[in-house]
């Protein structure tokens, strides 16, 4: 018997692109195995398509909450949450109609109640959008369409594979200094092309920072947080509060607009994150990120990764200056002292991914004793191998020993019941009358 699936289900999954109603019957086997006699709810035939990798997790356990509405954001369908920004929210999202992913990034009024939609902020991002095309460079990914679904603002930008350095540094701490940079080379590379297309990110940090596996780095959605979200003051502390990780102290003290000294402080504090695997500054909340922020005191990375090239530890600490006047003039001046990108440094960065994924050191472990403690390992591994095949080996001999063995002590067994079954009892009397001695 065939199960006909809810035709609201099948109605909406079609609606927002995700499954046409021939992929929703494939899945009724599933849907039996599921439900397991029960019958087969709506949540059923959701589950299934997940497991088919029809939807995703995130689809549908939106679908299951009843907020299947919220998936579509203007031509795009929401896919999976990549990155929580505090002023917003970046998803991967589908284009239903080219099938391409997409990085789409989704600002909704905060609890300051501004207002998303007006014609001096769309006229911003029309601009943005086409200053893309004078942004011709590997390590930047702009901003290439926008709109707006409800109260909520899109910005669409490229999808690619890889993940973000701050979640890189969650699962495997500090990167290695050589590493760091090269992704700084290419980092002041990118934002030198900005600057030369008239465009301040605004949001330069870790989480905004991409990496993929051939050891390119990309900065995304260049100059949105500018537009959506100019000025930073205590009242927006409710926010995240690795949303103020890299402000500089005038972006707080004064609430001024980014710059691109806002933006040369910024770089500074995410190579101080890559190399010391933590934020520069310290707080569990975003008032308190914020205070400290504004004070700006950061310490030495030259005592916490010693061993970092010379001209990437006074570039940085040369950006870091509390002054915005000390600072760099323009990122073509740090890429000028950094120099350009090279291949060997990609190659050098994508060997450290690959690595971390291949091995991740223990908390409080030192290399070298992870390296004894491999060694031994693979001795002992290597030595149960031995004896197992010497068992395996000699095994046919020992069964027929011990084959043997139980045999004669059956046979010697069966012997001595028989001796004392067949055996005459001795008269009593006669064994006392021995007993006693003849006088």
């Amino acid at each position: 018997m065939r199960d006909a699936p809810p035709p609201a289900l099948v109605e909406l999954v079609g609606r927002l692109g995700l499954a046409s109603p021939a992929q929703v019957l494939a899945v009724q086997g599933r849907v039996r195995r599921l439900a397991r006699g029960l019958p087969r709810f709506e949540q059923v035939w959701v589950d299934a398509l997940a497991q088919a990798r029809v939807l995703t997790p995130f689809q549908a356990g939106e679908i299951n909450a009843g907020r299947a509405d919220t998936l579509s954001v203007g031509p795009y369908v929401l896919a999976q949450p990549l990155e929580m920004l505090g002023w917003s929210v970046v998803y991967r999202a589908i284009d239903p109609c080219k099938g391409l992913d997409v990085r789409l990034c989704v600002a909704s009024p905060g609890a300051d109640g501004r207002e998303l939609q007006n014609d001096d902020r769309t006229r911003q991002l029309a601009e943005l959008a086409r200053a893309a095309d004078r942004i011709a460079c590997s390590w930047i990914e702009p901003i290439e369409s926008f709109g707006y679904c409800g109260d909520r603002l899109w910005a669409a930008s490229a999808y690619s594979v890889g993940q973000s350095s701050a979640e890189w540094i969650v699962h495997h701490g500090r990167m290695p200094p050589a590493a760091v940079h090269e992704i700084a080379r290419q980092m002041a590379a990118g934002l030198a092309a900005c600057e030369i297309a008239g465009v301040v990110h605004g949001d330069v940090a870790a989480r905004n920072l991409w990496l993929n596996p051939e050891g390119l780095s990309r900065l995304v959605a260049p100059g949105l947080r500018a537009i959506v979200q100019p000025a930073e003051s205590y009242a927006q502390c409710h926010r995240l509060p690795e949303t103020y990780d890299y402000l500089a102290p005038e972006r707080i003290a004064d609430g001024t607009p980014p710059t691109i000294a806002s933006d040369i402080y910024a770089c500074g504090a995410v190579w101080w994150h890559l190399l010391a695997g933590r934020p520069p500054i310290a707080g569990a909340t975003g008032l308190a990120k914020m205070q400290a922020a504004a004070a700006g005191k950061i310490p030495e990375i030259a005592e916490l990764a010693p061993e970092a090239p010379s001209e990437l530890l006074e570039v940085l600490k040369a950006c870091l200056a509390r002054d915005p006047r000390r600072r760099p003039a323009t990122f073509a001046e740090i890429s000028a002292r950094l120099g350009p990108p090279t291949a060997a440094g990609e190659k050098i960065v994508s060997r450290s991914l690959e690595r971390a994924g291949q091995c991740r050191l223990r908390l409080g472990q030192a290399p070298e004793a992870r390296s004894v403690r491999s060694r031994v390992r693979r001795a002992g591994a290597v030595a149960i191998g031995c004896l197992l095949v010497v068992v395996a080996g000699t095994w046919p001999q020992w069964q027929a020993r011990l084959a043997r063995r139980f045999s004669e002590l059956q046979a010697t067994r069966v012997a001595a019941t028989t001796s004392k079954a067949t055996a005459a009892p001795q008269p009593a009397g006669a064994r006392t009358a021995a007993a006693v001695p003849s006088v």
